[in-house]
C-alpha cells in the first residue's frame, strides 16, 4: 500500500503540474525555474501543495477500496480483492478533484489578475517579482483550502449512493453533479470572501498602498497580506462548510454502504 500510494501520488501530482504548464501558455515555467526564477518556483510549489491538499481524500478513498473486509463463508474465511463501491468512489472523486482542482487553481490565478488591475501578474512573475508570487500563491492556496473542506460531505454522499443497492445510474450522476455544484459554489464564495477581506484591509491601512508596494517587490507587505488571506480562509472555513452542507441531505438508515435497517 505504501508503494502504491507513493506511485499514485507521484503520477497525479506530476499530471497536475503538466496540465497547468499546458494551460499557462504565456510562461515557460520550466525554463524560468532553470534560470533561477524564484517567483515562478513559488507558484509551482503552491500548485503542488494545493493539489496534494485537494487530492489527499480521494486518493485515500481509492486506496481504501483495495482493502476489502473479509467475509465469513461456510467454507471458511475468504477475502475480496477489492471493495468495488469504495474503489469506484475513489476513482470518480480522484478524476473530479484533479480536473476541478486544476480548474480552480488556474481560474483563481486569472481572477486575481483581473481584480488587481494595476498589477500584471504574469509579467511580474517573469521579472522574478517574489512579492507578487507570494500574493498570488496565498490567494490561490486560500481558495483551495475552502474547496477541499467543502467537498468532503459531497464525496461521502457519493459513497453512500454507490453502496446502496437500489440506486441507479441517475442517482450516481446526481451525486456527481452535486460534487461539481459544491465545487463551483465553494470556489465562488471563496473568491468573494477572500477578496473582500483584502479590500477591507487595504481600506483600513490608508497609509500604505499595498498593491503598489507589492508591484515594487516589497516582500514584507506581501507576507502580511498573505497572512491575512490565509487566516481569513481558516476563519471562515467552518462557516462555509456548514452553509454548503445544507445542500447535502444525509442518507437514510439502511441506504448506506452498510445495511443496518434490519438490526433489532
Amino acid at each position: 500500500m505504501y508503494i502504491i500510494s507513493a506511485i499514485f501520488s507521484f503520477l497525479i501530482l506530476w499530471l497536475s503540474v503538466k496540465i497547468f504548464l499546458i494551460l499557462t501558455t504565456e510562461i515557460d515555467e520550466m525554463e524560468e525555474i532553470k534560470n533561477n526564477n524564484i517567483a515562478i518556483s513559488i507558484v509551482i510549489a503552491t500548485l503542488i501543495s494545493s493539489m496534494a491538499l485537494i487530492l489527499s481524500h480521494p486518493l485515500m478513498t481509492l486506496l481504501n477500496g483495495l482493502v476489502a473486509a473479509p467475509v465469513i463463508l461456510d467454507s471458511g474465511l475468504q477475502e475480496h480483492l477489492i471493495n468495488t463501491p469504495v474503489f469506484l468512489q475513489g476513482v470518480i472523486e480522484l478524476g473530479l478533484s484533479l480536473i476541478g482542482g486544476i480548474a480552480v487553481f488556474f481560474i483563481s490565478f486569472r481572477v486575481l489578475n483581473v481584480l488587481t488591475k494595476n498589477i500584471n501578474e504574469i509579467s511580474e512573475l517573469k521579472k522574478n517579482n517574489i512579492a507578487v508570487a507570494i500574493l498570488s500563491s496565498s490567494f490561490i492556496l486560500s481558495i483551495m483550502i475552502l474547496v477541499k473542506s467543502t467537498l468532503i460531505p459531497a464525496n461521502d454522499i457519493l459513497g453512500f449512493t454507490l453502496g446502496a443497492t437500489d440506486n441507479g445510474y441517475d442517482d450516481i450522476l446526481f451525486a456527481i453533479l452535486r460534487i461539481v455544484l459544491l465545487l463551483l459554489l465553494s470556489s465562488t464564495i471563496g473568491f468573494i470572501v477572500i477578496w473582500l477581506s483584502m479590500k477591507c484591509f487595504f481600506l483600513l491601512t490608508k497609509g500604505i498602498d499595498e498593491l503598489k508596494e507589492i508591484k515594487a517587490n516589497n516582500i514584507a507587505i506581501a507576507l502580511i497580506v498573505a497572512t491575512l488571506v490565509i487566516s481569513a480562509s481558516l476563519l471562515i472555513e467552518h462557516s462555509i462548510i456548514t452553509l454548503l452542507s445544507g445542500l447535502v441531505k444525509s442518507p437514510e438508515i439502511g441506504k448506506g454502504l452498510m445495511d443496518i435497517s434490519n438490526i433489532k
